[in-house]
């Protein structure tokens, strides 16, 4: 039994070795290939969709800059798609007011942030978020194009975002995620930074516009208490109210206006409220259906705000002063937008018949009288609606808050005695061209390192425009100044480079209008006051503004040798890096003033608005103005 135990337990050892043996002769398998990197680790792919973001980031910035006031944005202006769009119901969130374009910046600023931090392989939460993101583009690219407002920014920030959802699913779909924290993080720290910083900036430039609309507020007040003037029956063809009134006003606006609206509804609280108030209505409608100054600045932004303003004007020839209200109020509230059909459904219970009601809406009558508006707040000088008016006096300031209501409250506490509308004056175009620039706050300029001003050390008007020797309206605005300055001794004219050519300005915006050669110019100008003198210097820049086609360096030293100017000495001063720094300077300067095209013109330090007045010497009697001293 022991030997045969010990047989078996020496096999058992025996044939644990060789098994053991076998196995070490057994062939190991091959190892596997290493697998491939995954598609987010790819630098060009990870580069491309950081592009994308980074393009919708630019778009949002702009349109924010854009909303705040810091950039006038070309093709973006009130009436155009863009101001549409951003001024729809759709351009805000809704119940909170703030700007979609904030909302857009501070997103995209997160989602760049997150994808940097992940190598481009975001978690599955953040996926849905962009997901969601690409649903509510598609939908506001339907909402623009159903609205007839297909704003080119938007449309780049919604693309690109839709181009990075595309390549997010198509080769980042089921590759490894790096772990959801950071990313997340990134992405909700980014949010709220940008999103605190953008609320502080909205809050100050809130704050800075109703510091402007209270003054102005303010100073209009004033004028209405100090009285307007002589008679004029400054008023509409229908009244609200007593005939004669302490207080009397008058709107002119259109019915699809969002802040006609505004005012409107606030003097109907004011109406209601009191008895010693009467109102007038006038109309402005921004339609080129009925209005000659929309359809010269190819202007649309209310399509039916002319049929809106006719509608009214019928309802008050058949149904008087009643007729014309009743149909006034319901205009405004539906914001001067109505079908046919709605129309039909309206006029039974406003008291009139449909038939008869469009055949006098469609007739000559009302057509004439809406144009009788249209031309006397041109005539006024309108340039937005409303346009209000207390007594003859216009109101500025209406967006302060209760601005109507308050204007109201002091006139009225001074007791002025009950007028009709013969009472009012309104100023004329020329005279708010003045007022309006008489209203601007004084400012310090940027010193001129240059120092070609033409005129006196201590004139009695200072006259400083930034333009460009080569563009349309700056050689209009320069040669009247150029004729002022000549003909008075008391004035100093200083004509500041703002070249729009990317040769050398950095700052022009998007799209702006390119003149070749503008900064070519404006050395040409430089070079030869340093080589010769202010007469060399005012010498070439007349020649410049008089003959802009013909310009250019070769003909500018031709011009350079009739100064009695050495033309390589010339030539070889408008090439050099002195000549560029000082148009450097002169570039810089007006940007903090608030330059968003030329020419930019200051007279006394207080900025012109608008110093372009059809068949008007605006700009010559702002000057006449400040050499009485009036604005010192």
């Amino acid at each position: 039994m022991a030997k045969n135990k010990k047989r078996r337990s020496g096999g058992g050892s025996g044939g644990k070795k060789k098994t053991q043996q076998q196995r070490k002769r057994q062939p190991r398998p091959a190892a596997s290939p290493p697998a491939p990197a995954p598609a987010a680790s790819s630098p060009a792919l990870w580069g491309v969709g950081l592009a994308l973001l980074l393009l919708s980031v630019a778009a949002s910035l702009m349109l924010v800059l854009q909303s705040l006031g810091n950039l006038s944005l070309p093709g973006c202006g009130p009436a155009s798609a863009c101001g549409r769009a951003t001024s729809s119901v759709w351009g805000s969130v809704p119940g909170l007011g703030w700007p979609l374009s904030h909302v857009g910046l501070a997103y995209f600023l997160g989602i760049a942030a997150a994808w940097i931090v992940s190598g481009g392989r975001l978690p599955a939460a953040l996926r849905w978020i962009v997901r969601l993101s690409a649903v509510g583009s598609i939908g506001l690219i339907i909402v623009m194009i159903v609205g007839g407002y297909l704003c080119p920014y938007c449309l780049a920030v919604h693309l690109a975002n839709l181009a990075f959802v595309g390549l997010l699913e198509l080769k980042f779909t089921g590759q490894p995620m790096r772990p959801a924290l950071r990313p997340i993080g990134a992405l909700v720290g980014v949010f709220v930074i940008a999103t605190g910083i953008l609320a502080a900036v909205q809050t100050r430039e809130a704050q800075a516009v109703e510091e402007r609309d209270e003054d102005a507020l303010s100073q209009s007040t004033d004028a209405i208490i100090e009285g307007g003037g002589e008679d004029a029956g400054f008023t509409g063809r229908y009244h609200y109210g007593p005939e004669a009134a302490p207080v009397r006003v008058v709107i002119i606006s259109d019915y699809q206006c969002p802040d006609c609206k505004n005012v409107e509804s606030e003097l109907r609280q004011i109406l209601a409220t009191r008895d010693d108030v009467s109102f007038s209505a006038k109309h402005f409608p921004f339609c080129t259906e009925c209005n000659w100054k929309a359809r010269e600045h190819n202007m649309n932004p209310h399509p039916n705000a002319c049929w809106a303003a006719r509608a009214a004007e019928a309802a008050g020839i058949l149904g008087g002063d009643e007729g014309f209200w009743k149909m006034h109020h319901w205009l405004f509230d539906r914001s001067g937008s109505f079908t046919q059909a709605e129309l039909q459904q309206a006029l039974p219970t406003l008291g009139f018949d449909y038939t008869t009601f469009v055949e006098t809406m469609g007739s000559p009558e009302t057509l004439a009288r809406v144009e009788a508006d249209i031309n006397q707040a041109v005539e006024l000088g309108l340039r937005q609606t409303p346009m209000v008016f207390i007594n003859g006096v216009e109101l500025t300031g209406w967006r302060a808050r209760n601005a109507l209501t308050r204007a109201v409250d002091r006139v009225a506490a001074t007791n002025p005695p009950p007028l009709t509308a013969d009472a009012d004056r309104p100023p004329s175009a020329l005279q708010k061209g003045v007022n309006d620039w008489l209203a601007q706050p004084k400012r310090t300029l940027p010193s001129d390192g240059s120092g070609w001003a033409w005129g006196p050390e201590d004139p009695a008007v200072d006259i400083v425009v930034w333009g460009d020797h080569l563009e349309p309206f700056s050689i209009e605005l320069d040669r009247r100044l150029r004729a002022v300055a000549e003909s008075a001794p008391d004035v100093r004219y200083a004509f500041r480079p703002y070249p729009f050519d990317k040769a050398c300005n950095e700052n022009m915006q998007p799209r702006s209008p390119q003149h070749d050669g503008a900064c070519d110019a404006a050395k040409a100008v430089e070079a030869a006051g340093r080589l010769a003198g202010l007469e060399a210097s005012w010498a070439m820049h007349t020649w410049i503004v008089e003959n802009p086609r013909s310009f250019s360096l070769d003909a500018a030293q031709r011009k350079a040798r009739e100064l009695g100017i050495d033309p390589s000495r010339f030539a070889t001063l408008v090439a050099s890096p002195e000549v560029a720094a000082t148009l450097t300077e002169d570039i810089a300067a007006p940007r903090p003033l608030g330059l968003r095209g030329v020419p930019f013109l200051f007279v006394n330090g207080r900025q012109v608005p608008f110093w372009r007045l059809k068949g008007e010497p605006l700009v010559e009697r702002i000057v006449e103005v400040a050499r009485g001293g009036e604005a010192g």
